[in-house]
Formats: structure tokens, sequence, C-alpha cells
């Protein structure tokens, strides 16, 4: 008895053994090619991010040889995003998926991990939460609309200022 593959047979395996290496080529292609897409994205975001932006929300559009204020231009409202521990009334969405709201007492951000630590209405009562599911923030004494983004990016430029990489920033107390 002959054990030994036929001509036939040898043929067929080598060709499944080509193609399964032709379509391990083609993921690893595919894997490389979204990693750049995402790369590229990020780059074009942070390109974005750091164009002058309006700093308010309800900001008109520059007109006709006028152009939106420089980053570096200090805003009437520009002092208000300097206090590292501002006391905000925000809508966000909790864990159940629910929308609240909630008056808070930021005690820290942390700029690495992307959370507000914050207390409410109690003293013990201290959380943590996403910026990301932070929908809307007013001053809780005026009510006045507060930009998170920007008030995160005042805070960024503060830890840089003193030496800091970026992991907390929280005043001294």
């Amino acid at each position: 008895m002959d054990t030994q593959f036929a001509a036939w047979e040898r043929w067929v395996l080598v060709g499944a053994a080509v193609l399964a290496g032709l379509v391990l080529l083609l993921r690893l292609l595919e894997i490389l090619r979204d990693r750049r897409r995402r790369r590229a994205r990020i780059g074009a975001a942070r390109v974005r991010a750091t164009q002058s932006m309006p700093l308010q929300t309800g900001a008109h559009p520059p007109q006709a040889g006028q152009r939106w204020p420089d980053a570096s231009q200090q805003m009437p409202d520009a002092g208000m995003y300097e206090n590292p521990h501002p006391q905000l009334r925000i809508q966000y969405t909790d864990i159940y998926g629910q929308a609240s709201e909630k008056v808070i007492a930021v005690e820290r951000l942390d700029l690495y991990r992307q959370v507000v630590i914050f207390r409410g209405t109690e003293r013990e009562d201290l959380r943590t939460l996403p910026l990301g599911r932070i929908s809307l923030a007013r001053e809780a004494a005026s009510g006045q609309r507060f930009s998170m983004g920007l008030w995160v990016e005042q805070m960024r430029r503060q830890a840089r200022s003193r030496g800091e990489d970026g992991g907390s920033a929280a005043a001294p107390s």
C-alpha cells in the first residue's frame, strides 16, 4: 500500500497553503491600512483642534475681512476657564444611559484618564465622570454656558507651564 500523496493531491495541498497565505497577507494589509487611516484621522483632528475657533458656542461666523478670534487673545469671560475647581450644573448620561442633571464642585481634572472627579451635594459624595458623558455644562452661580473643551485645554496649558506631564490638573488646595 502506497502512503505517499499522488501528484494531484500534492498540488491541492500546495494550492490550499498558497491560498491561506494570501488570505493572511490580505488581512495583515487591511490591518495596516486601518491603522494608517486611524492615525491620519487623529492627526487631522489635532490640526483642527489647534486652529483658532470661536470660544463661545453662540458666536456668529466672521464677516468678510474678519477672522475668528485668535486662541492667544483674551476673551471677556476667559477668566472663568482658569479656575481649576469650578462649580457647575451639568447635564450628563449616567451609567444606565439616562440623561441626568447635577450641580457639582470639581475636585480634580484627570487629563490622562479624561475624567472629572467631583463632589455632589453631600461632602462624602465623591464621584468620577468621563468627560465624554457630559453633554452640557453651565456655571452654577450665573447659569452662563461653560465650555468643557476650552476648560480642559486651559488646564492642560497650566499643567504644561507647571512642568507636569498632563496626568492630573489640580491647583493646590
